[in-house]
């Protein structure tokens, strides 16, 4: 893997990893590296009586992080994928906040690279500033 979500795939050529790429990258090299993630699918849909129900954890009406789970150390984790010129919602700012403010490693992931530095708790990582 290269920088900003790009990955080799031959010696002259590079490609952007989509969303999806970019998701299976980082959980397989977040589990090799000893952490636990989790996709964390969020929504809602009503029942068969009308009933709203939500699912996914974060802040009501969306905003926690694609990734959940926990880093090697035991801090609780959570990683906001984006690529291109995908930008955060307030919502998604707001929850890398409270993880972050709470103890936990929280940020946005643009690469693999991003996303290891975030849950090893490295200056590097490009943790989400707390504003």
């Amino acid at each position: 893997m290269g920088a900003k979500g790009l990955r080799r795939t031959t010696e002259q050529e590079e490609r952007v990893l989509n969303t999806a790429e970019l998701t299976e990258a980082i959980l397989l090299a977040s589990s090799e590296a000893g952490h636990r993630l989790f996709r964390n699918n969020s929504g809602k849909f009503k029942d068969q009586r009308g009933t709203w129900i939500s699912f996914g954890v974060g802040p009501k009406g969306g905003g926690g992080g694609d990734l959940i789970g926990w880093c090697n150390d035991g801090k609780f984790a959570s990683i906001e994928i984006k690529v291109g010129r995908d930008k955060p919602t307030e919502a998604q700012l707001m929850w890398m906040r409270w993880v972050n403010e709470c103890g936990g490693r929280a940020g946005i992931a643009r690469s693999v690279e991003d996303a290891l530095g975030i849950l090893d708790g490295s200056p590097a990582g490009h943790r989400t500033p707390i504003t």
